[in-house]
């Protein structure tokens, strides 16, 4: 299956998201675990075009004790959530976050969000990050279910207070 919605297929990004027996329709939407690693720590995506900032923000949560992976752009978000689903199974949610930027080329974050939400996941708790904050992005984000919006420039505390809320490191 593919990633679609009504922005069409996304570019690079495809996943298998459980296949059910022969006259049966898989689980739907699959029952979301929260994604921990082994240790007990949130797994958070992070997807930034801005390689310094991004730096930033993952130096930011690994100290704060997340496990975090990177990402590029929102094809790239798309890509990493695939390959988490083909090793992890369906059964898991592949992050117990996604912080990412709203404006991004290729895919924007809003947009990846989007065909997110159409699949297994529009559980996954998401927080996005913008310097062009506005009341189109905001209501886009609420219809989107999004659980933030973080303004740029914003501090350590705040990022960390934001994300604390929807994924608690224990």
């Amino acid at each position: 299956m593919r990633f679609e919605g009504r922005l069409g297929r996304a570019k690079r990004s495809q996943a298998r998201w459980g296949r059910a027996e022969p006259g049966k329709r898989p689980a739907w939407p699959p029952k979301p675990v929260a994604a921990r690693t082994p240790g007990g720590r949130p797994r958070v995506l992070v997807v930034e075009d801005d390689a310094p900032f991004r730096e930033y923000v993952v130096g930011v949560l690994s100290n704060a004790g997340y496990e975090v992976c990177e990402a590029g752009d929102g094809g790239d978000l798309l890509e990493k959530i695939a390959d988490v689903a083909t090793k992890d199974g369906i059964d898991l949610e592949p992050f117990s976050a996604i912080l990412t930027d709203v404006r991004m080329p290729g895919i924007s974050g809003a947009d990846a969000i989007e065909l997110l939400r159409s699949g297994p996941w529009r559980h996954t708790p998401t927080i996005m990050m913008t310097a062009f904050s506005d009341s189109q992005i905001r209501a886009r984000a609420a219809r989107l279910g999004v659980a933030a919006v973080l303004d740029k420039p914003f501090d350590a505390d705040r990022l960390c207070q934001v994300l604390g809320e929807v994924a608690p490191v224990s």
